[in-house]
């Protein structure tokens, strides 16, 4: 009687093991500060230097031009609108301002399509947002 007592409390306290250890481990959503509307002006000419380095999709051509920037408003989302003469592409990324520069996190990347833009990858969390729209 005392063994299978033992036995069960090894099954059981294994079974606890297996199960705590394969839940999912989740870190905290880290959110950045909502980015100042004032501060758009420089975002917009720091993105249309950098969105080459910033797309996850090489140019046709030498490099992509920034059409537009929307900004999602109360938050640090925006969309970046951009192009090659030849592929539209549009961006939603994170802005985060560190140490005086800006630092993007590309979440999804949409492709132009007949009907608006076709999500490539990632999730669109500015879609319910109000927008400011830069050019």
């Amino acid at each position: 009687m005392k063994r299978n007592l033992i036995r069960l409390a090894i099954v059981l306290a294994a079974s606890a093991a297996v199960y705590f250890f394969s839940l999912p481990r989740t870190s905290p959503v880290k959110t950045a500060p909502p980015l100042a509307s004032d501060e758009y002006p420089a975002v917009v000419l720091d993105l249309r230097e950098r969105v080459t380095d910033i797309s996850p999709t090489p140019p046709t051509e030498k490099r992509w031009t920034v059409r537009e920037v929307e900004f999602a408003e109360n938050s640090d989302l925006a969309y970046i609108t951009y192009h090659d003469t030849h592929n539209v592409f549009r961006l939603l990324v994170s802005v985060i301002k560190q140490n005086g520069q800006y630092q993007y996190r590309v979440l999804a990347q949409f492709e132009k399509s007949e009907d608006g833009y076709r999500k490539l990858f990632g999730e669109d969390t500015a879609s319910q947002k109000s927008l400011i729209r830069l050019e």
